[in-house]
């Protein structure tokens, strides 16, 4: 007598429960292919809005896009003429020296420590700006890219929704000066303000090194 072997059970509409596990086997369901390159570059405007580390090494937004051309190019150094003379001395040349020439002076320590502080402060904001005008870039590709896809204009619509406003990335970059702050009374004051700072850095390296 032949034993009749049983096909496995489909899943139906009586069978809620293997519906739901054949669809979690087939895994989530893909985007639409034709939207792949404008999420391609979504997602690196995304990515390019998280705060990034200081770098030390200044670029632009070309060299950002292309970065293998930065490295083929040499800074041309700075030349002494008969016209200008020699090249004055940059901050961060005069911080070496004192560095090396005047390492018990409290007041030469206070200038590099200030110094070293406005160097990263500036280089932070650069870094933030240059990766801001980066991000906007690559956004408006992601925005040509849905529009020109193939995709349904819902799906154009929903994607383009997804994308921030560009006023919503960097309003504190767009945000106009004040024109109170540059006032003579506001700029005597700020001159004030960081003389207390440098007189408190001084007093405090002072009873540092006393015995």
């Amino acid at each position: 007598m032949k034993r009749s072997v049983s096909s496995p059970e489909q899943p139906t509409q009586a069978n809620p429960q293997q519906a739901l596990e054949a669809r979690r086997k087939e895994g989530p369901q893909r985007e639409n292919p034709r939207l792949s390159t404008a999420r391609y570059w979504a997602q690196k405007a995304k990515s390019l809005d998280e705060p990034a580390e200081v770098s030390s090494k200044k670029c632009s937004v070309s060299d950002l896009l292309n970065p293998s051309e930065a490295f083929r190019r040499e800074m041309p150094g700075k030349t002494e003429t008969a016209a200008t003379g020699p090249p004055a001395l940059s901050n961060d040349a005069i911080a070496d020296i004192l560095t090396k020439t005047k390492p018990d002076c409290p007041h030469a320590q206070a200038w590099i420590q200030a110094h070293e502080i406005q160097k990263a402060e500036q280089q932070r904001k650069e870094r933030t700006e240059l990766r801001n005008k980066v991000a906007r870039r690559v956004r408006d590709k992601a925005r040509k890219a849905a529009k020109k896809s193939d995709a349904s204009k819902r799906e154009v619509n929903e994607f383009l929704g997804e994308l921030p406003k560009e006023g919503q990335t960097d309003t504190a970059e767009q945000k106009p000066a004040d024109p109170k702050d540059d006032t003579p009374e506001m700029i005597l004051k700020r001159v004030d303000l960081a003389h207390e700072r440098l007189k408190k850095t001084i007093e405090d390296c002072k009873r540092s090194r006393e015995p």
